[in-house]
């Protein structure tokens, strides 16, 4: 899919999606170590707590 920004340059906003989709899974990645380290945490306190 590509959006047009309105400015002639067709790369210019072929790269702005480019761009935007870059930085939607960055911050996917992001979440998903977010996530992964509560969970370790979680067991790590679990496990000490020996239950």
């Amino acid at each position: 899919m590509v959006q047009y920004t309105g400015t002639p340059d067709g790369r210019l906003a072929i790269r702005t999606v480019a761009g935007r989709l870059a930085a939607g899974a960055g911050a996917a990645t992001l979440m998903l170590i977010a996530v992964a380290a509560a969970v370790a945490a979680t067991v790590a306190l679990v496990g000490s707590a020996g239950v």
